[in-house]
Formats: structure tokens, sequence, C-alpha cells
């Protein structure tokens, strides 16, 4: 099992290449997925700790008749099976990191988990003591996309619609990251949301499919460098 509890995540990025060990299980975790992906967990147990579970219930009762209180353990398990065996690396952005790093090892997971304290009941991440007052989400977006990743998954708490409106941390993490990613919410994996919601700044898509050009370009030009030095 590997995790890692980070308390100035930037720490896992070295500009030398990124060669801390850290930012090489990002890489190796995001390249087995396929699609440089990263997972961000949102402020998992949330809904728990914070306040009675059957809020959600009464301020959307409106819209959507769920009883969220009763569904939430099933929130919790579908949670945890996925955080067992993720298939690339978990950024956990918590304001209790040794309570979600208790949990998250009670599943006995087989991944790279990146600790990312947040303030309380703000998804923000705090990469250094001096970070509580400054909007590090642009810093947050650097240290990722130097170390390859382009897609986020955002699961965690909380997320809902209320009266055409995205409320919740999830969302709030949704509208900083879509501005450097390709971010998407995972219904099954949020709580308690009732929709799947994906987001990019047009801009961001145009500077993505501008590096998958240099992409191919760059395995194009050593392959026909291979076949011309083999020929000789």
């Amino acid at each position: 099992m590997s995790v890692f509890r980070i308390g100035n995540m930037t720490v896992i990025y070295a500009p030398a290449l990124c060669t801390s060990l850290e930012a090489q299980d990002v890489v190796r975790a995001a390249v087995r997925n396929g699609g440089y992906r990263l997972d961000v967990l949102i402020h998992p147990n949330y809904s728990q700790s914070a306040f009675p579970l059957d809020k959600w219930g009464r301020e959307v009762r409106s819209s959507v008749a769920v009883d969220y209180a009763a569904k939430y353990p099933d929130f919790q398990t579908r949670l945890g099976d996925r955080l067992k065996y993720p298939d690339t690396a978990v950024a956990v952005f918590t304001d209790q990191p040794e309570q979600t790093a208790a949990w998250i090892e009670s599943l006995d997971p087989k991944g790279v988990f990146i600790f990312t304290p947040t303030p309380h009941r703000n998804p923000q991440p705090i990469l250094s003591e001096d970070d509580q007052k400054q909007n590090t989400w642009e810093h947050f977006a650097e240290i990722f996309k130097a170390l390859g990743v382009r897609r986020i998954d955002l699961i965690g708490e909380v997320a809902y619609e209320l009266d055409m409106q995205k409320k919740g941390c999830v969302y709030f993490a949704l509208a900083h990251l879509s501005d450097h990613f390709y971010v998407r919410t995972v219904t099954e994996y949020c709580y308690p949301n009732s929709k799947t919601f994906t987001s990019a700044r047009f801009s961001t898509l145009l500077h993505m499919l501008w590096e998958d050009i240099k992409l191919w370009a760059t395995v194009r030009f050593y392959r026909l460098a291979s076949k011309t030095s083999s020929k000789h």
C-alpha cells in the first residue's frame, strides 16, 4: 500500500525533470490509466461529521424527493470500493487529514494518495503554511500539469443542485480546476449529487489539442528517424 501524507504538497514537484519519488508515483499511476487522469477526492466523510445527514433531504425536498440520510451508507460503500483499487493517483482534499488518513488506511487500498490540506468547509488547497489566504488553485494546477495530468475526475462531498444552481465544495472545485483541465464530476461517487457534469474552458481544450498535436508529431518524427537509421 502506498499512502503519502504531504503537508506541503509542492514537495512532489521537482522542477528538474520531476525527480521526486512521489512525483514518479503520480506519473506512473496516470500513465497506467492511459489518459493522464487524476482523481480529486473532496472532503470524504464530511457529511457524516459536519451536520445531520437529513439536511440535504430538507433542502432539496421540493425538487428531488430523496432520503439522502438513508442513502449515505451506500454512497460510502461505493466510494470505499473505488478507493481500494484506484486506477490512477488520488489527490485527497481534506480539512481532517488524520481522520481521513485513518479511514483510507482502513480500506487497505492499493494506490497512491496525496493528501492536500484545505480550510474548514472550503476546498481550496493549502500548499504551504502561508497559503491559507491566497488563491492556490492555479499553483495546484501547474504542479499536476507539469506531471502530465490533463483530465480530472472529481468525487466526494458535497455536490447538489437546487433551483438550477450547482452548490457544494465539489462544484466549487470544478469551477476552479476547469480553467486548467478537462474536469468531470462522477455521479455515483459524489454526495448527494443527482447529475454528472463536465466542464473545461474553450482555451483549455485548445491547449490540450495543441499538446496532442505536438505529441503526435514528436512520436512520428522519432519513428521515421528510427526507420531511416535502421536502413543504414
